[in-house]
């Protein structure tokens, strides 16, 4: 999915790939063509290419700032394909359950902050460009998200194999931490709702990995901070 969109962004193909679907989402949110882009690269190629697309769409000056403060608060969320290949697959979570608790919030995040939060263009920040080698800038990203998922995974299994935590407490601590460990230690639980809450909730929340890969590819932190408000609401309605 990196290699692709690297690909898409080099060669001029963004607003190509939007053309369908931009009518709809600039009627229903006001998005731009290169917003519809980042909204469907957000939805389909999951944490964190949602931040990144903004990131890069807003450093070369595809997107407003005001538009970008808009795709962070709910364009970067999980993948179909961990959804369908991992969560589904090791949790056993009936499909339609989770394709409403993953993909519902953040349509209504973006439907009610199009509408009742006002966004401001008033930005200082200095846009740099970027050399635009597909293949050298997702290696690069692909080094850089390995170091985050490296370490939460330690801190994770860390946590798990702490005997004085209580089970409950645990699936708390790692789901806010690293999500697909998470959801796979998530999985142990009996409870089936209570094994839908925790590993969905995880997965809306998206943890301090997914946090810490988001922001290494946000420059700005008034971002950073409309991601963190995004998946704030992302809970509350889910």
């Amino acid at each position: 999915f990196m290699l692709i969109t690297n690909y898409m962004q080099a060669h001029n193909l963004c607003t190509t790939v939007s053309a369908i679907f931009h009518p709809i989402f600039n009627k229903l949110m006001s998005l731009s063509e290169y917003g519809t882009f980042a909204l469907i690269i957000g939805f389909t190629s999951g944490y964190p290419m949602g931040a990144k697309i903004i990131g890069d769409l807003y450093s070369a000056d595809n997107i407003s700032f005001k538009e970008a403060k808009l795709l962070i608060t709910f364009c970067n969320i999980s993948s179909i394909s961990f959804l369908i290949n991992y969560v589904l697959n090791k949790c056993c979570i009936p499909p339609w359950l989770i394709i409403l608790f993953v993909y519902l919030p953040p349509l209504l995040t973006g439907l009610f902050n199009s509408r009742f939060i006002k966004f401001t263009n008033n930005n200082n920040t200095v846009h740099t460009e970027s050399t635009f080698n597909s293949i050298h800038a997702t290696f690069y990203s692909l080094a850089k998200l390995s170091i985050y998922i490296i370490c939460f995974n330690i801190l994770v299994n860390f946590i798990i194999n702490i005997n004085k935590i209580p089970v409950l407490q645990k699936y708390i601590i790692v789901g806010l931490t690293e999500i697909t460990t998470a959801s796979l230690y998530i999985s142990t639980e009996s409870n089936l709702y209570l094994k839908i809450y925790l590993t969905c909730s995880s997965i809306i929340l998206s943890g301090l990995s997914i946090m810490f890969q988001s922001f290494s590819f946000l420059n700005n932190s008034t971002l950073k901070r409309y991601y963190v408000l995004g998946k704030i609401e992302h809970f509350l309605i889910f």
